[in-house]
């Protein structure tokens, strides 16, 4: 019985660790995000080195700067 505990336990913290990283991770491409968006002039300034660097919410933002930069 007291396996079976050690067992839930175990998993019990694995858990949160992991989630905690998944969300520092997406903090932190959401500040680059951030830093990195156009200034007023119009410019474009992302720099993304990858598609799978990205969210989805930043890509739809990337999708928009790109179609009104486009269309201005």
């Amino acid at each position: 019985m007291d396996e079976s505990l050690a067992r839930f336990h175990r998993n019990r913290r694995r858990l949160p660790r992991k989630q905690s990283q998944h969300e520092c991770a997406s903090k932190a491409r959401r500040q680059q995000v951030r830093r990195n968006r156009p200034s007023s002039s119009g410019g474009v300034g992302l720099r993304i080195s990858s598609p799978n660097t990205f969210t989805r919410n930043a890509r739809q933002l990337n999708m928009s700067v790109t179609t009104g930069h486009a269309t201005a």
